[in-house]
């Protein structure tokens, strides 16, 4: 009996087939409600910007907003926030001048692959005197971002909408 199919080759029909038959008690659990499925970040690689992008874009917006010799810029601040997070060393925050655009950073990239890995607390960051989201709703714009009527959804978006139209799935968490 050959191997059963893997997430990267089955076919529709293939799937169909198993929830029919062996998988039929996920089936049923599915449609009473007793599993939720997952939405890992990947599902919209390719129709957004990648994390690297984004984390740049945050940072990029961070530092238009730091007051030029302000050493108690709430900008600055967050900025400070981040490379701590990041575990960037003393020396390597010393020689991040804030106040210059971020394309002149020497620890620019480091910075970023460091925040990849740790992007959920890097979005958590706040702004003095902004509201606790401030990173998420302004600097990524998500509605902008990830609500662009321009973007055309993937097969796997429309399939997950079709679920929830038909009532079969009602709770998608997603790393996005």
């Amino acid at each position: 009996m050959p191997p059963p199919p893997t997430a990267a080759d089955i076919t529709v029909s293939q799937t169909l087939d198993l929830l029919d038959g062996a998988l039929s008690s996920v089936a049923a659990g599915i449609v009473r409600g007793l599993y939720a499925f997952w939405l890992g970040s990947g599902i919209s690689r390719g129709r957004v910007e990648d994390l690297r992008k984004l984390i740049t874009r945050v940072l990029e917006c961070l530092q238009q907003r730091v007051r030029a010799g302000d050493a108690t810029c709430r900008f600055r601040k967050a900025l400070q926030e981040i490379m701590q997070l990041a575990g960037l060393t003393s020396g390597q925050c010393a020689a991040t001048d804030v106040e210059r655009s971020i394309s002149d950073w020497p620890t620019l990239d480091t910075l970023v692959e460091r925040l990849v890995t740790n992007y959920a607390r890097f979005l958590e960051v706040q702004v003095d005197g902004e509201l606790p989201d401030y990173l998420l709703w302004v600097c990524v714009d998500v509605a902008h971002t990830y609500a662009d009527p321009a973007i055309e959804p993937d097969a796997e978006h429309l399939c997950l909408a079709m679920l929830i139209l038909e009532g079969v799935a009602s709770d998608m968490p997603s790393a996005n």
